[in-house]
């Protein structure tokens, strides 16, 4: 998912490695002085199936489905900022005015709202 605000492609279902063991996650790519993208920060959210993030302004959202919660993240800094708890999210996340829907494996759909002025 690409944030123009920050300038930021954010890669789902991400695997890299910290400290020698390998993580999975969200990993987010800035364009470099050479017109490359080069890693700008990761974060781990676990493994399992991760759609697309949704994007939302500079926050991207993304279901982290192994720990059934979706992570809230700042774009610009890679920083987790909330966990919101859905159970295992496998299908991708949908904005609705300014609600989030998540469906989750158990049949349940749950709508978050985002605080006014985030993003």
């Amino acid at each position: 998912t690409w944030f123009p605000s920050t300038r930021t492609l954010v890669v789902a279902q991400a695997q890299f490695s910290k400290e020698g063991e390998a993580q999975r996650g969200l990993a987010g790519f800035r364009v470099d002085g050479r017109c490359r993208f080069a890693q700008a920060w990761t974060l781990n959210v676990g493994g399992g199936p991760q759609p697309q993030p949704l994007g939302v302004g500079s926050i991207a959202l993304s279901a982290a489905s192994t720990i059934g919660k979706i992570a809230v993240v700042d774009t610009r800094t890679g920083t987790l900022l909330n966990l919101l708890e859905t159970g295992p999210a496998y299908a991708p996340l949908t904005a609705a005015g300014a609600s989030i829907v998540s469906g989750s494996a158990d049949g349940t759909i749950r709508s978050f709202r985002a605080a006014p002025g985030a993003g």
